[in-house]
């Protein structure tokens, strides 16, 4: 069963996938940028889940449990972290949370799983 921990000393206390530095906004960028299938992604990356798992991951962005967190920490360039370090990049910040939850829908349909 996945855990999705959050720890300042980990990727600056972005929400990370079982104390990895692998973090949920990387599993969603990976989704948004490759024509992947699940079973892939997952052995891929080697990432120790199952696809229930990947559902908790999308569920926990798409309904921003991080929002939750006492941390006050975001994945990186989340349209919630509204820090200063957001300022001026490069590229605008990723709707991390609209797009897990768009991934929500086209992976696991109503009634899937």
């Amino acid at each position: 069963m996945i855990n999705i921990t959050q720890n300042k000393a980990i990727c600056g206390g972005a929400p990370c996938l079982n104390g990895t530095r692998f973090t949920v906004f990387n599993l969603i960028n990976v989704f948004s940028n490759f024509d992947v299938t699940l079973p892939s992604v997952i052995s891929d990356y080697e990432l120790s889940i199952e696809v229930q798992d990947v559902k908790t991951i999308l569920d926990y962005c798409a309904n921003k449990k991080c929002l939750e967190s006492d941390m006050g920490v975001y994945c990186e360039q989340c349209t919630l972290d509204n820090s200063p370090t957001t300022e001026g990049l490069e590229e605008p910040p990723v709707n991390g949370w609209e797009l897990a939850h768009h991934l929500m829908c086209h992976y696991f349909p109503k009634g899937a799983i």
